[in-house]
């Protein structure tokens, strides 16, 4: 199961940089990987 999830993390880890957290709080953090996601999707 966990080989399933690594790859899509791998892709927004890479490839947009969210290696460390910027912002405080745990709302803006889930937008923003929200985000990455989505245009790793596209």
């Amino acid at each position: 199961m966990r080989a399933k999830v690594e790859f899509p993390f791998r892709i927004v880890k890479q490839q947009f940089w969210f290696n460390k957290v910027l912002y405080r709080g745990v709302a803006k953090n889930d937008k923003k990987l929200q985000t990455m996601f989505a245009l790793a999707n596209l």
